[in-house]
């Protein structure tokens, strides 16, 4: 059985691919985590999630992956690099925060391994809710079209006078 490869097709797709060309290494979409039992030992009752992305940065040109066809290789790229979390929507809200917040706790639960760093993809930000993944050790990246982010109020470059 051939498996398709992975191709863009959502706005969030388009976003994660983007970011993945200026990325080196393997990612991997839709990482599974919870569910019953498994090696997070969840309790019954719960369901199975799924990460937008797992990134491992390698000496390797960027390529995407699901990860149901390539799981056994995401297991050792598991044990051989740090992985960056990725949560992906179209602009920042809080279900994106509360997402890789909850997708980081688990993904240490499910996979024994703490990541290297979480990142939320957006075209657009909230200098507000960007203060609050700041807070949380959540990066923001913004990619697309859309301006970059405003800097926080009373960061060195908000005080800089605009030319």
């Amino acid at each position: 059985m051939t498996t398709k490869p992975w191709t863009a097709r959502t706005v969030e797709d388009f976003l994660l691919e983007q970011y993945s060309r200026t990325h080196a290494g393997r990612l991997y979409v839709e990482v599974p985590i919870g569910g019953p039992g498994g090696s997070g030992q969840w309790p019954g009752g719960c369901t199975i999630r799924r990460l937008d992305g797992v990134l491992f940065l390698t000496s390797e040109a960027a390529s995407i992956h699901r990860y149901h066809a390539a799981a056994p290789i995401f297991e050792a790229d598991l044990r051989r690099f740090s992985p960056e979390l990725i949560e992906v929507k179209a602009s920042l809200n809080r279900t994106a925060i509360g997402q890789a917040i909850a997708g980081r706790r688990m993904f240490e639960r499910q996979y024994g391994v703490v990541p290297r760093r979480t990142v939320i993809l957006c075209r657009t930000s909230d200098a507000a809710l960007a203060w609050v993944c700041e807070q949380e050790g959540i990066e923001v990246t913004s990619v697309g079209s859309n301006p970059p982010m405003q800097p926080a109020a009373g960061s060195a470059a908000a005080e800089r006078p605009s030319r």
